[in-house]
């Protein structure tokens, strides 16, 4: 199965609502480490969606590296 094809299938199980606020959460300083783990973690176990979850994991690698994450107190 194409690639493109199998991630969208993925996202097929998730509501509108809940997409909007995975967006709004991988933006730059809109989510702490612990937060976008969580979010990895949804995607993998709730949606079965393996290559988000491992995209979401190489997000918060660089945003460890740049600075990026929201501050806790926020």
């Amino acid at each position: 199965m194409n690639k493109n094809l199998k991630t969208t299938e993925q996202f097929i199980k998730v509501s509108d609502d809940r997409i909007i606020e995975m967006y709004r959460a991988l933006k730059p300083y809109q989510s702490t480490k612990d937060e976008l783990l969580a979010l990895a973690y949804e995607f993998e176990t709730l949606y079965g969606a393996i290559e988000n979850a491992n995209f979401i994991r190489s997000l918060i690698e660089l945003y460890e590296r740049k600075g990026f994450f929201k501050k806790k107190s926020e």
